[in-house]
């Protein structure tokens, strides 16, 4: 049983490690390619497989995060403004046009307004 494991474990890492050659030879060829066909500097070609990796980097990110099934949170202001439009969307609309009056009036006096509803509630200064 043990034996079998180790197998296992052993053909997994020889998998990877495939793998890995793989995607360097592929990133090597795709190098080789923009210097030569594209006419790039060494520079260029090398900054167009940073990009691919980091493409690459991206995908199995996104790959990984729908797996385990992640989902961004919300700050509770927002949750707190969605669910204000949502019950009174007539008040919240005219809320929005107040402010946007407001704020084509009064340029100077909405930055401390908006710091003031942004700011936690334990660190308001007096």
């Amino acid at each position: 049983m043990i034996n079998k494991l180790l197998l296992i474990f052993a053909a997994a890492g020889a998998a990877l490690a495939a793998g890995g050659v793989l995607v360097v030879s592929l990133l090597w060829a795709l190098y080789a390619l923009m210097r030569d066909q594209a006419d790039l500097s060494a520079a260029a070609s090398g900054a167009v497989v940073a990009g691919a990796i980091a493409l690459i980097v991206l995908i199995v990110a996104l790959v990984l995060a729908i797996k385990a099934g992640a989902k961004p949170k919300e700050p509770p202001v927002v949750e707190k403004l969605k669910a204000f439009v949502r019950e009174r969307p007539v008040t919240a609309g005219a809320a929005a046009l107040a402010a946007g009056v407001f704020a084509v009036k009064n340029p100077k006096a909405l930055l401390p307004l908006v710091l003031a509803f942004l700011e936690p509630r334990g660190t308001r200064r007096r």
